[in-house]
Parts: structure tokens; C-alpha cells; sequence
């Protein structure tokens, strides 16, 4: 099932190790979905998102550490997020990976974007 492979897919890496080149900068960037958008993308996307094991796995408690284990396998030097919701516990893995951050709310709304850079940069 197409759900599936998307938290079970396989990343494919260039054979020669970019960090290795002192002048990379390595980016990333995550729409992560913020919790009190889901019941407005669960509506839009009725039909596609409809399995028990989807709306298991959509909760913020599951995903934020899928997230987080992602964010820390990728190690990027600058992170995006976008659709942030301020979340203490969230925040703090963030920070035990080494990132510092900027969040920004979208006005009179609880999510917002963030940009994360590794505190040693």
C-alpha cells in the first residue's frame, strides 16, 4: 500500500560522502502537518485517508518522533519545517540533535515555520 511505502521507503545515497567537502551545506526542508490541520486535510482528503492504520499513524504523538528520527538521519546543516505547531517535548528533541531555531506563527494562527541550523555552524 502506498501509505506504507511512504513511512517504509528507502533512501538512495550517493556513493561518495558530501560532508567530506568543508564548504557543503546540506538543506533540508519537512511539511510536517500541523495537528490542528489534520481534521481540515482529513476532510479534503477523505477518500485517500480513510484507513484506520493512516489515521493511527497521522497522530501528532506518532509522527513527531518519526519526524525527529528522520530530522536525525538526515543531520542536515539548515532545516525547514513548515506547518509547526509550538510543542515543548518537540522543540527539545530538536534541540538534543544540536539545532537552534526561529519559529514563526502565521497571524492569529497556532502553526507557522521554523528554520533550524546546527548550533555549531
Amino acid at each position: 500500500n502506498a501509505y506504507n511505502n511512504f513511512f517504509n521507503r528507502e533512501w538512495i545515497h550517493h556513493e561518495n560522502n558530501l560532508k567530506k567537502f568543508k564548504d557543503q551545506v546540506s538543506v533540508s526542508t519537512f511539511n510536517i502537518l500541523a495537528d490542528n490541520l489534520i481534521d481540515i486535510s482529513l476532510n479534503i482528503n477523505r477518500n485517500y485517508l480513510k484507513s484506520s492504520q493512516l489515521q493511527n499513524n497521522i497522530k501528532w504523538s506518532l509522527r513527531k518522533q518519526k519526524i525527529i528520527d528522520e530530522i536525525a538521519f538526515l543531520n542536515s546543516d539548515i532545516i525547514s519545517l513548515q506547518e509547526i505547531e509550538e510543542d515543548k517535548n518537540f522543540i527539545d528533541q530538536l534541540k538534543k540533535l544540536g539545532y537552534s531555531l526561529k519559529i514563526k506563527s502565521r497571524l492569529n494562527k497556532k502553526e507557522g515555520c521554523a528554520i533550524l541550523w546546527k548550533s555549531n555552524m
